[in-house]
């Protein structure tokens, strides 16, 4: 990893919920328990040549969204602070799930959303996680932001608003930063990406990893992690995602599809008639030149 570069290990931790000392044998068995939202990040970039930098943050919201909208807002603050530093290239590694990480508006982002915001960026990839590979570091620091904040509460303390946990662990967790996102944020991410034009990929299931460069409009999508290849992988492609079209290739290069937005007559189906039907005034050979799909079974076939 070069000096320009760095990777942002990122995460959900589980929601926290707000606690009280003593409570009341009501509450502490409800489900009204106010709950924070915990995005857990780890940040490796490199300060010198062979220095390796590991940096800790924990950003935290009373919103409960976990959509894209949410992950870029809450990424958005750390993210600022490199590129101020002169990071031209991000590798971000997460879990795959296709309501948070990977799904088409988060890839249609990748490709240009975030170089507006970052125009100094000069290429994005994004690795997915195979499912049930076990806990990563950021994991860890969600671990212990709440682990701390339990012990607090067995002390005799009340964790119970946002604001009292973000204290709480600004003071107990030192070798952690914590931002704050409001729920503001999150919806001006959350417009401007359901404004912006996505388009769907037929084998999303199968990414592994994406790469954008600036000004270029396209997205590699590959089955496993490269990083010897530029935009084009020779090792792993599976489909390219453009603003025009979407074009799925092969590794063999010898079939080439592209898939349209346009409708696509949908197949319906009306009546269905037997041998000895009184309803069918209409001959089957006219429905199947109305190109309309008709099925003839036989009278002594029970259906």
């Amino acid at each position: 990893m070069a000096n320009e570069e760095i990777l942002i290990h990122c995460d959900f931790s589980e929601n926290y919920n707000l606690k009280y000392a003593e409570e009341v044998q009501s509450y502490h068995f409800g489900g009204s328990r106010q709950q924070i939202t915990l995005h857990t990040v780890v940040i490796y970039s490199r300060a010198h040549e062979n220095d390796l930098k590991v940096d800790s943050f924990c950003t935290l919201s009373e919103s409960l969204e976990h959509g894209p909208g949410a992950i870029w807002a809450h990424l958005f603050p750390l993210i600022k602070l490199y590129i101020d530093n002169g990071v031209k290239l991000l590798h971000f590694l997460s879990h795959s799930p296709s309501t948070q990480y990977r799904n088409k508006k988060m890839f249609a982002f990748i490709t240009n959303g975030i170089y507006s915001y970052f125009p100094e960026l000069q290429s994005v990839t994004w690795n997915y996680h195979e499912a049930g590979h076990g806990k990563g570091a950021p994991d860890g620091i969600g671990g212990v932001c709440k682990r701390t904040a339990d012990r607090i509460v067995a002390q005799g303390s009340d964790v119970s608003s946002f604001s009292q946990l973000v204290e709480i662990l600004k003071a107990n967790c030192s070798g952690i930063s914590f931002l704050e996102i409001h729920a503001c944020e999150i919806e001006k991410f959350s417009d401007a990406i359901n404004k912006a034009e996505v388009l769907p990929f037929k084998g999303t299931l199968k990414v592994r990893q994406v790469r954008s460069l600036r000004d270029h409009n396209t997205l590699s999508l590959r089955e496993l992690s490269c990083f010897d290849c530029g935009e084009r992988c020779l090792h792993y492609t599976i489909g390219t995602l453009s603003y025009n079209s979407v074009t799925k290739s092969y590794a063999s290069d010898e079939e080439l599809y592209i898939f349209d937005k346009g409708n696509k007559a949908k197949l319906h189906y009306y009546n269905v008639y037997s041998e000895s039907s009184s309803d069918d005034d209409i001959p089957l050979s006219e429905w199947k030149k109305n190109g309309q799909l008709a099925a003839e079974f036989p009278s002594s076939r029970s259906i």
